[in-house]
């Protein structure tokens, strides 16, 4: 019988070292142009407006936790004189964290190695990848629903200086 306390120490273990350590690591390698919200993984699609109203993303976004790194913008405490090259850079910390969480998601199905090293039993393993994949769609859908109205702000401002 495995013992429910090692294979929730285990768990434990695993997803903080992904969530710390995997993803953000991977993504450091990743080059700069990809982070682009042009990008077709980072593009807007058609039916996310209407998705975003109905699951009413503006009112719980700031309810998640973030990792705020030292020296990029909080969320809570936006400067009025805010320039345009903050507010990109902001866009491309959009692309970086959605890219982050997808990989986390899809890394996440790694711990299938403790299936393999007599861990923890298949039942579990696959229960706990799954869950921990639906946490990361919220952080994934607050990213892609900030970006374009970063854009637009953006814009605005470039159009209201010319």
């Amino acid at each position: 019988m495995y013992n429910a306390f090692i294979i929730t120490v285990i768990n434990i273990a695993f997803w903080t070292a992904l969530h710390i350590l995997g993803a953000a690591f991977i993504t450091s390698f990743v080059p700069k142009k990809i982070y682009e919200p042009s990008n077709l993984l980072f593009k807007e699609r058609a039916f996310e407006k209407n998705l975003y109203n109905v699951i009413k993303v503006s009112k719980w976004k700031g309810k998640l936790p973030i990792y705020q790194k030292k020296g990029a913008l909080d969320r809570k405490h936006i400067p009025e004189n805010l320039s345009i090259d903050h507010l990109e850079q902001f866009v491309i910390d959009t692309c970086k964290a959605e890219l982050v969480h997808l990989l986390i998601g899809i890394l996440g199905f790694s711990s299938v190695v403790f299936v393999i090293c007599k861990v923890e039993p298949f039942f579990t393993f696959i229960v706990i990848a799954i869950v921990m994949n639906f946490a990361q769609i919220p952080f994934i859908l607050v990213q892609r629903y900030n970006r374009p109205r970063l854009l637009k702000l953006i814009y605005r401002t470039k159009s209201s200086i010319k």
